[in-house]
């Protein structure tokens, strides 16, 4: 990301604030070990494909290859998650935290949010998801993560915003994925969102 920003500004003049803005905003997973980039990049994939044991096993590998990654241990945790693994849901997510004290603002809130959900911490999850929102503004995950912890809260306006700039943005997941349903006047969103 750096050897982009340095040729960006020699190539386009872009002040040093702007620059600094695009640092900030971009999100890198904090390893040093390639092939644990590689595993966790592959492991995501496959989770975000609904491939959980797949995941895992990827997952698993990213860190092995770096012992240190707390963001894998993170990741790896929700895919413990997602399979019904509990115990080893929450040893992950409790190495992932123990190792994120020096990471980069927003892998920091990544992995809080995603401890927090772990241990069933609804308001800590919400919190450090909020935080995150304000670093990664259009994250549709960071998105659909808060309006399904919205909706187990039962807020009343956040859901349905939530769920409209998710839906907006990707309809068709949003669809197939069953995720237009968080909202509490369900019929009314439903509506809207068919009709788009």
């Amino acid at each position: 990301m750096d050897k982009l920003a340095e040729l960006i500004r020699k190539n386009l003049s872009v002040s040093a604030d702007v620059l600094n803005e695009l640092k900030a905003s971009s999100f890198q997973p904090s390893s040093k070990s390639l092939p644990a980039i590689k595993a966790y990049n592959q492991g995501m994939e496959l989770f975000r494909d609904g491939k959980n044991l797949e995941a895992v096993q990827s997952l698993q590998s990213a860190v092995q290859a770096d012992p240190q990654f707390a963001l894998a241990y993170s990741r790896l945790a929700e895919a413990d998650s997602a399979l019904g693994y509990m115990a080893e849901a929450e040893s992950n997510s409790r190495k992932a935290q123990e190792l994120s004290d020096s990471l980069p603002p927003a892998e920091k809130y990544l992995v809080q949010a995603i401890y927090a959900r772990t241990v069933k911490n609804n308001k800590k999850a919400i919190e450090a998801y909020e935080n995150l929102a304000k670093i990664m503004p259009d994250n549709s995950d960071v998105e659909s993560a808060l309006g399904s912890l919205y909706s187990r809260v039962a807020t009343t306006i956040r859901p349905e915003r939530n769920l409209r700039r998710y839906c907006g943005r990707i309809p068709r997941t949003c669809r197939r994925s069953g995720r237009w349903a968080w909202s509490r006047s369900q019929t009314a969103i439903r509506k809207e969102l068919w009709i788009r």
